[in-house]
This record gives C-alpha cells, structure tokens and sequence, in this order.
C-alpha cells in the first residue's frame, strides 16, 4: 500500500508541469523543452524544481519498499532497480538546471528517461512472463506505447531541421510518463491486495 501511494505521488508531483497552464510563463508550450520552465528567471520556477524532486523522492521510496517485499521474477526486480535510478536521477536532474549546469543536466536528464524506460519495458515484460501486475499488460502497455512515439516524435524533431514541436512531443511524453506511474500505483495496490487476501479453503464432503 505504502508503495502504491509512493508511486501516486511520483506519478502527481511528475507532472508539475501542467503549473504553467494555470500561471503563464511565458514560454511556447510547442516549442520549449520543460526544462527551460526551472530556469531562475522564470516565474514560479521553484514550482517545477519542487516537483521534481518529490517526484523523485517517491519514486526512490517506492523502490525500497518494492524491492523489500522481494519482487517474484527478474523483470520485476529490473524494473524496481530502475525505478530507483530514475527517481535519484530525477533528483539530480533538479538540482542541476539546464541554464546552470547544463552537461549534467543533460547527462542526468538522459538517465532519468532512459532508467524510466527500462522501468516501464521490464514492469511489461514482467506482467506478461512472471504474471506481475495485470493491469500492465493492457493500461500500462497502451501508456508504455504512446510514451515511445512521442520519444520518436521528439528525439526526430530535435534532430531535424524544421518546425517539428518538439515542445508538444516532450509534453506529451512526460504527460504519458505520468500517467504509467499512476497506472503502475494502481497496479502495484491491485496486485498487494490480491495477495493479501485469504485463500479459500475447499470444503470436506
């Protein structure tokens, strides 16, 4: 249950972003990397610093407490290791803004995704191989599919030349990464709950 909630608030605090749409900042939501949003000159930038870093706390506490309970499979031990990565990741990624220290930021930036990645595509193998988490082979496949197009989407339009709205990939894909953490809180409840619940004993006739 612990690591249900922890999940959650990644999955909430991940998508600070979403701040920008209530107080403006200024920058072009089709075009700018999130990044640029924990710039210090920009309003409310604490807002998404903050958020990341919660975002990452959680994610590392819900790490330990998976792997505590000893996950049954290597894909699911993959996966709770990279979840770990990714929220210590994200941490650092927070402390090290884009306009200070940019060869970190971009350094941890890409381990955060790539660890969340990794989460992702061993939490599905698992649900399919090692019968973890159900919920992952349907809502969570279908979110763990719509983050790798806009990843597509993105890395394609940061490389080419052209007006490709990067910004609008990298939302949407973060967007996405969000809501995989939420589904994998309710994966994570759902399957601590079965488990948890008594077996039935047959009755002697």
């Amino acid at each position: 249950m612990l690591a249900a909630a922890a999940l959650a608030i990644a999955g909430v605090a991940y998508s600070s972003w979403i701040f920008d749409f209530i107080v403006p900042t200024g920058q072009d939501r089709f075009r700018s990397f999130l990044s640029e949003l924990e710039a210090d000159d920009v309003p409310w930038h604490q807002v998404y610093s903050y958020g990341d870093i919660v975002a990452g706390v959680a994610a590392v506490g819900a790490s330990l407490l998976l792997f505590g309970v000893r996950p049954a499979g290597r894909g699911a031990t993959t996966a709770v290791v990279a979840l770990g990565v990714f929220g210590t990741a994200t941490v650092a990624d927070a402390l090290a803004p884009m306009g200070t220290v940019p060869i970190v930021h971009a350094a941890t930036s890409a381990i955060a995704v790539f660890s969340l990645f990794v989460t992702m595509g061993a939490a599905t193998w698992s649900a399919f191989r090692e019968d973890n988490w159900p919920i992952m082979r349907t809502l969570g496949a279908t979110t763990f599919a719509l983050v790798a197009i806009a990843t597509g989407w993105m890395l394609g339009s940061d490389r080419l030349q052209g007006d490709y709205l990067l910004g609008l990939a990298q939302r949407i894909q973060v967007g996405a990464m969000s809501v995989w953490l939420l589904v994998f809180s309710v994966g994570t409840w759902s399957s601590t709950r079965h488990a948890r619940r008594p077996k039935r004993v047959p009755r002697r006739r």
